[in-house]
């Protein structure tokens, strides 16, 4: 076996999860490699460490102040929301066609406030058809001489 899977039983034996014989060999292995007892000695810190850690109880009033600030939350979220979502959405909605009509009124539609446009020039001409059809106009247009 390699050093890494060495390095990755270390753990459950300091565990005592290792089976015996998994056991027996790491530990013949850590015997002989400096780096994996190296690495063993660390996490047999790091477990000790661990377990000298005094676990510290909350106060009794913790409870109550948690209590307390999401109870003030709770009241500033509820001064400002006057009107919840589904409310706001009629509103809104009137308020723009409200804008819409205004504009219309006006004689300015809201399309045109936001984006002006440059106007259009357009140029018309009308030509005699003398009873022909559409398509013998377009034909005639094309040629050199405009029929009589």
């Amino acid at each position: 076996m390699k050093c890494l899977e060495f390095q990755k039983m270390i753990s459950p034996l300091v565990d005592g999860e290792l089976s015996e014989a998994s056991a027996m060999a790491l530990r013949a292995h850590l015997a002989s490699c400096a780096d994996c007892r190296l690495v063993h000695e660390r996490v047999e810190a790091l477990n000790g460490d661990l377990r000298s850690v005094v676990a510290t109880l909350p106060t009794s009033h913790l409870a109550e102040k948690v209590k307390e600030s999401i109870a003030a939350r709770r009241v500033r979220s509820e001064a400002s929301d006057f009107l919840p979502t589904w409310g706001r959405v009629p509103i809104m909605a009137m308020l723009v066609l409200i804008a819409l009509g205004l504009g219309n009124l006006a004689g300015t539609s809201l399309t045109d406030l936001i984006a002006p446009r440059e106007p259009e020039v357009t140029s018309e001409f009308s030509i005699n058809d003398n009873g022909h059809s559409f398509a013998d106009l377009i034909l005639d247009l094309g040629r050199e001489e405009a029929p009589r």
